[in-house]
């Protein structure tokens, strides 16, 4: 069985949106600002969270994230935060037994 990766087509104003944020978030991308790259991510996430997987992400902007976390040697710290935040594991009570950094550092 094959899987429909296809996503919904945008309505103008989402389309917007999700053009507004690259305008936004593209001289943070090409200047290697991990942290305002995150700050972005969550609060897109957060705001946005049924429009936060239109923005393509994938294609290289986690790429060039994780690279330039694991150059600092901050991925565990900023993988942990935003993982928790961005999925809401703390809000929602289903907090984890293990710490994400310890499997990260491990």
């Amino acid at each position: 069985m094959k899987v429909d990766m296809s996503l919904p087509k945008l309505l103008p104003d989402q389309k917007a949106l999700i053009d507004a944020w690259w305008r936004e978030t593209k001289p943070y991308f090409k200047k290697n600002d991990a942290d305002e790259m995150l700050r972005r991510v969550v609060r897109f996430m957060e705001n946005q969270p049924k429009l936060f997987v239109h923005l393509g992400l994938e294609h290289e902007f986690l790429f060039e994230l994780g690279a330039e976390l694991w150059r600092r040697q901050q991925w565990s710290r900023h993988a942990e935060r935003t993982l928790l935040q961005s999925f809401g594991l703390n809000r929602s009570g289903a907090t984890p037994h293990i710490r994400i950094s310890k499997l990260l550092d491990s």
